[in-house]
């Protein structure tokens, strides 16, 4: 028995050949459908980076999600 059996999720492809997790019932998804790496991009390089124009940066990622 997996783990999504007998849940109410479903594991699911997104578009760049990753997996997250649906839930049906109100269409939400854990983690973009576009994907782990367009998600990555987004938050930490596009929201993130791409703002900081100091030469050195420090980093924490706490692992609570994006």
């Amino acid at each position: 028995m997996t783990f999504l059996e007998g849940k109410m999720m479903k594991l699911i492809t997104t578009d760049d050949g990753s997996n997250t997790v649906l839930i049906p019932s109100i269409g939400e998804t854990y983690h973009s459908t576009f994907g782990a790496i367009q998600e990555s991009e987004h938050v930490f390089i596009e929201a993130g980076l791409r703002l900081c124009r100091k030469k050195r940066l420090t980093l924490l990622e706490v692992g609570f999600g994006s």
